[in-house]
């Protein structure tokens, strides 16, 4: 199911199963055993956690950000742009990486981003 917040739309969409998820094939679930603030979502979005509490002046950020790609304030969400990817931040320092798969690189577009 796909929902769109911003146009209140709802629809389904039809995903297939990657044969190689070690979630959804394998039913292992990594992350929960092991401190890590990153976890690999279905498709190519990496969650990045912040390294402590945090509130973020998304305001501040989507200037700065805006510098270097495209970032959009959306209500209490900031969209961007950078390096090929995309950025989904929330107020409290989580974001969502999309376009990646390597929790690394997620981890270290976060740190060079948002981590300051």
């Amino acid at each position: 199911m796909y929902l769109d917040l911003w146009t209140r739309r709802v629809s389904t969409i039809q995903v297939k199963r990657a044969s190689d998820c070690p979630t959804c094939v394998e039913r292992r679930f990594e992350f929960l055993d092991r401190p890590s603030r990153t976890a690999i979502l279905c498709g190519d979005a990496v969650q990045v956690l912040p390294r402590g509490q945090v509130k973020l002046d998304l305001d501040a950020l989507a200037a700065r950000l805006s510098r270097l790609g495209r970032a959009e304030l959306k209500g209490e969400v900031l969209l961007a742009e950078l390096e090929g990817v995309s950025l989904t931040v929330f107020r409290d320092g989580r974001a969502l990486i999309r376009g990646v798969k390597d929790p690394a690189r997620a981890q270290s577009l976060y740190d060079r981003y948002l981590a300051r």
